[in-house]
């Protein structure tokens, strides 16, 4: 009977510190799931979340969803004197290893509203980590029916055209001179068990026991650091992991056409020169800040733009580039405005 009841005592004081647990991680955002699968849209963030992101090989920010699951501020357009700005891209764009007010967004917003007059810029951040070409033409429209921005800026970049689709989301597809949408991510098994045990999916402490399961090859790096003498694994620029493509396809040609059919799209371009090549090819009639030339100002500058001091890696964009990009794309957006 005393074991039974000393089981018991353990069974419950277990129960309540993992929910006093689930409490601290989830409600001060200190690890969170990031993404949940919704029946429609797919992989998408949480939102009214709070994030604490800390990036062992990269920076550390702090930053909340809004209403709509997009990090930073909800979308609005009250009228001709505001200029609503839509940013579409990939994990460089959520800019997740900053905090919000140092990313490009906020530094080309604060700079353009310096120049404009009676008028106000708004940037919206409709980044999406793991985002393809694919997925990234059915978010911009999803952007515009849902919002209908005055302007839209792309980031291309090389981990946009993968030849891996490894996200469960609805993507444009190319069929005999058309684009469909296909949702088959539906009928995967994993998003099918994914909306079965969707508590569980969304729980903290399962989050941080899934994390710290894949971070068990890089303990002795993660704990020792500087100290540590093993072989350390090369920081990711990108988060997709499928395998670049050295040229673009059809489809991607295809993608890229369409997107620039939209008269408010600025291109951004953060590509390797062959590709970069290509794409300017085929927005020869858009507006495309090439980021390559700043970018190379900066490294001349003896500042590599994707190198952090600190863990000594590289990775994303770091604070210096995000306010060099975000002073070139107020200058472009500038003169676009005055067009």
């Amino acid at each position: 009977m005393k074991q039974i009841k000393a089981v018991a005592i353990f069974s419950f004081a277990f129960l309540l510190v993992a929910i006093l647990f689930e409490i601290l991680l989830s409600g001060g955002g200190i690890l969170t799931p990031l993404k949940k699968i919704y029946p429609d849209k797919g992989e998408r963030y949480y939102p009214n979340k709070m994030y604490s992101s800390i990036f062992i090989s990269e920076g550390f920010g702090l930053a909340k969803t809004n209403s709509s699951g997009w990090f930073g501020k909800d979308f609005s357009d009250t009228g001709k004197n505001d200029i609503s700005i839509a940013v579409l891209g990939n994990s460089f764009v959520v800019s997740r290893q900053v905090f919000y007010r140092d990313n490009f967004l906020s530094v080309a917003e604060n700079d353009l509203n310096k120049q404009l007059t009676n008028k106000q810029a708004s940037f919206f951040n409709f980044g999406l980590e793991g985002i393809n070409i694919k997925e990234l033409l059915y978010l911009k429209n999803e952007v515009v029916a849902e919002n209908n921005p005055d302007y839209m800026i792309i980031l291309l970049r090389d981990g946009n055209f993968s030849k891996t689709e490894k996200n469960y989301a609805p993507f444009c597809e190319y069929q005999n001179g058309q684009f469909i949408v296909d949702s088959s991510f539906k009928q995967k098994s994993f998003v099918k068990n994914y909306h079965k045990f969707h508590l569980l999916a969304e729980s903290s402490v399962l989050f941080m026991s899934y994390r710290t399961k894949n971070h068990f090859p890089r303990a002795g790096e993660i704990i020792f650091d500087k100290f540590y003498f093993g072989k350390k694994k090369a920081a990711h620029s990108d988060e997709n992991e499928g395998a670049v493509v050295d040229t673009l396809s059809a489809v991607d040609k295809a993608i890229v056409s369409e997107l620039s059919k939209d008269k408010r799209v600025i291109f951004m371009l953060d590509a390797s020169p062959d590709k970069a090549d290509q794409l300017k090819l085929l927005l020869a009639n858009s507006p495309v800040i090439d980021l390559k030339i700043p970018l190379q100002q900066m490294k001349e500058k003896g500042l590599d733009p994707n190198y952090w001091p600190i863990p000594e890696e590289k990775g994303h964009w770091t604070i210096p580039a995000h306010k060099m990009i975000g002073e070139e794309i107020s200058q472009k957006m500038f003169v676009v405005l005055n067009q």
